[in-house]
């Protein structure tokens, strides 16, 4: 685990920065319940707004250099089984919840879950759950990762589907598990530790194996 994820458990939800430099964090009203605005002065300023991909997204202000740290994603720690369940009972929507373990799950904080799946995204996933660019973020992008490269296959993540409706030119209209993603991709993701750690556990053992 970074140090920005583990200090960033310490604190709750609290999200963090790369290189841990201070953050402000403020809420304002809006259309959702609040925009989130972090600033690290000056350094990096997240909003949500209305996203043309689904509901609200998180965009920067601020432009993001390849391989600074976005954000942690954080929230409540739960088991497979007892994200199924909350799932079944219609506590939690069956895209919310981040895998971090083959067997364990975040339900992810108000601010985490914002972030939206792109088919072509500016971001990655590293570490237990640390968000970081994949290449250089412009501001006014939204900040996109692939949903699927956080979702192992398991018995109960054969089923999973979610609509993709990025716009991306290699939009895959649908969003399954890894399984989905070529394995030329999968190589080189791995290779530039830009999956999560459990990920790339199972990537080594399934096919590289």
């Amino acid at each position: 685990m970074s140090k920005c994820c583990a200090w960033a458990k310490r604190r709750g939800s609290s999200p963090v920065f790369a290189k841990l430099r201070r953050v402000h964090f403020t809420r304002r009203l809006s259309a959702w319940p609040y925009t989130h605005t972090l600033r690290g002065n000056g350094y990096m300023c997240l909003v949500v707004r209305k996203s043309p991909i689904a509901g609200f997204g998180v965009f920067t202000d601020a432009p993001i250099s390849t391989g600074e740290v976005i954000h942690c994603l954080s929230g409540e720690s739960i088991s497979l089984l007892n994200c199924a369940a909350r799932v079944i009972l219609g506590r939690l929507s069956e895209d919310s919840p981040l895998a971090t373990g083959r067997f364990t799950y975040i339900q992810l904080d108000d601010f985490s879950v914002r972030f939206n799946h792109s088919s072509e995204p500016n971001a990655a996933m590293r570490g237990e759950s640390e968000l970081f660019a994949h290449r250089d973020i412009a501001p006014g992008e939204e900040i996109t990762y692939d949903y699927s490269l956080t979702v192992l296959p398991n018995p109960v993540t054969w089923f999973w589907r979610m609509p993709c409706n990025c716009g991306a030119e290699s939009c895959r209209g649908v969003v399954k598990n890894i399984r989905q993603i070529p394995f030329h991709r999968i190589e080189e993701l791995t290779n530039a530790k830009a999956l999560q750690d459990f990920v790339i556990a199972w990537v080594q053992r399934n096919i590289y194996a």
